[in-house]
């Protein structure tokens, strides 16, 4: 996989994360940072 593929990938997947991170998470701040994170260390 390439850069680019990576990159549609992740953008097709944000939104995903960010209602997965809403479940587990009470704060916009917490969340934005736990989908950040996840795809930096991806």
């Amino acid at each position: 996989m390439n850069q680019e593929e990576f990159a549609r990938r992740v953008t097709a997947m944000q939104d995903r994360m960010y209602r997965v991170a809403c479940a587990y998470l009470r704060g916009e701040h917490d969340r934005l940072d736990a989908v950040s994170q996840a795809i930096l260390r991806a």
